[in-house]
């Protein structure tokens, strides 16, 4: 078992990318701006995996011009079903981090006989609120060696992470006090659950959110079924959002009073859709730290 400050290699397995490729086999289980470029720059002899979901959105954002095009090669792995790579056990499990398909992972390698549990990042205001249930009641009932996370998941800072009912109240009362016509709203693709219910709350307060081209073949695909105003056709109606142009690099400074910011993309000064992001995980401190190595009865968590 490799676990060194770059990169976690356990088994047969290199769990995400954070720096380089040091491994022929790795698993992506969440969508970051280096594994979509380890994905992107495959010389053929590595074997890449990732859940439906994850694939799904990352084949759909290629096709739709938020990320430039490449051959996706990768491997689907089908979620709760113990796969073998190579002579390594895997299984995953839905995750929540903000962001649409992410995975937690269980493996157990035959080489030295060790069993692990391995998730990027989580957390706990988002929507999905079972699935992190689902996977701490996993870890309960296995016999596991030592839990990883990134490192990004260990802070003491105070943080003020928003929830999903929170943001949909936020975006809420932008729409009730939106009178300006110049206000607008930008989104990021990497939540297409969060903009399904953007527009039905917009729809719900009698207001149409006029969605870039790309944004409604995203959701479209998702949500066959959304009804969705697109602002090419130049709908006559007199209450609408118009959607932030994101195919620029860079993003002008923002008035908040006249634009609503998705909170993936608040306070970032340089917005290149979809990589520069924030991702609303629920760091943990040390104290915390401690009260989950007693909720999972697990002695040892490594941040990496």
């Amino acid at each position: 078992m490799q676990d060194n400050i770059q990169e976690l290699i356990f088994g047969d397995i290199q769990f995400d990318v954070r720096q380089e490729i040091c491994s022929q086999h790795i698993l992506i289980t969440h969508f970051s701006k280096e594994n979509i470029s380890a994905l992107k720059n495959n010389n053929g002899k590595t074997h890449f995996y990732m859940s439906q979901e994850l694939y799904s959105l990352v084949q759909k954002l290629i096709k739709f011009g938020f990320l430039n095009k490449f051959e996706l090669h990768s491997k689907i792995i089908p979620g709760e079903y113990p796969q073998t790579i190579v002579d390594t056990k895997v299984t995953i499990y839905k995750n929540d981090d903000s962001l649409f398909g992410s995975m937690a992972v269980i493996a157990y390698s035959n080489k030295i006989d060790k069993s692990i549990f391995y998730c990027h990042s989580y957390t706990e205001n988002g929507a999905h609120k079972k699935r992190i249930k689902n996977w701490k009641k996993i870890i309960r009932n296995s016999d596991l060696d030592n839990i990883y996370f990134d490192k990004s998941m260990n802070s003491n800072e105070k943080l003020s992470v928003p929830n999903e009912n929170s943001i949909q109240k936020a975006f809420t009362e932008f729409l009730l006090e939106a009178n300006s016509s110049d206000a607008k709203v930008l989104f990021s693709p990497l939540n297409p659950t969060r903009l399904f219910r953007y527009n039905e709350i917009a729809r719900q307060n009698g207001i149409d959110i006029l969605w870039q081209e790309d944004f409604a073949n995203l959701l479209l695909f998702f949500y066959p079924k959304i009804d969705l105003t697109l602002a090419y056709t130049n709908p006559q109606k007199t209450q609408v959002i118009k959607q932030v142009e994101t195919k620029k690099k860079i993003v002008p400074t923002l008035v908040y009073t006249d634009y609503y910011i998705d909170p993936l993309l608040q306070n970032i000064s340089t917005i290149e859709i979809p990589f520069n992001f924030k991702s609303l995980i629920t760091p943990i401190n040390n104290h915390q730290i401690i009260q989950l190595k007693k909720d999972l009865e697990i002695q040892t968590i490594t941040f990496i």
